[in-house]
C-alpha cells in the first residue's frame, strides 16, 4: 500500500508541472484558487512549500493510522480509504490540467 504514497507524490509533482505550463500560457488568472494564486505565483518554490504544506499532513496521519500494533486494529484500513480518497480527487483535477494542457498544444 506504500503505492498509495508515491502516486500521491507524482501526483504533485505533474500537478506543479501542468500548473506552471499552463500559467506560462494563460496566465496566473486562470488559477482558481483565488486565495493562494498571489503566493504561488511569485516563484516555483512557492508552489513546491504550498504542496509541502498542503500533502506532508496528510502523509503524516496516513502514518500514524498505518503504524498500527496489534493484529485486529482496522487503522490501516482507514489509512488506505484516506490516501485513496485524497489520490482520486486530486487525479481527477490533474486530468483537467493535463487535457488543458494537450488542448493548449493541439490549438
Amino acid at each position: 500500500m506504500r503505492l498509495l504514497v508515491l502516486w500521491c507524490l507524482g501526483l504533485q509533482v505533474v500537478d506543479c508541472w501542468t500548473t506552471y505550463q499552463l500559467a506560462g500560457h494563460y496566465g496566473w488568472e486562470g488559477e482558481l484558487n483565488q486565495w493562494v494564486v498571489g503566493f504561488i505565483s511569485q516563484s516555483v518554490f512557492h508552489l513546491i512549500a504550498l504542496k509541502l504544506f498542503v500533502v506532508l499532513p496528510g502523509l503524516y496521519i496516513y502514518s500514524i493510522l498505518w503504524d498500527d500494533g496489534e493484529y485486529e486494529d482496522y487503522r490501516h484500513t482507514w489509512a488506505v480509504r484516506i490516501m485513496f480518497a485524497f489520490d482520486a480527487f486530486a487525479t481527477g483535477l490533474i486530468l483537467h490540467n493535463v487535457l488543458m494542457y494537450r488542448a493548449l498544444l493541439g490549438a
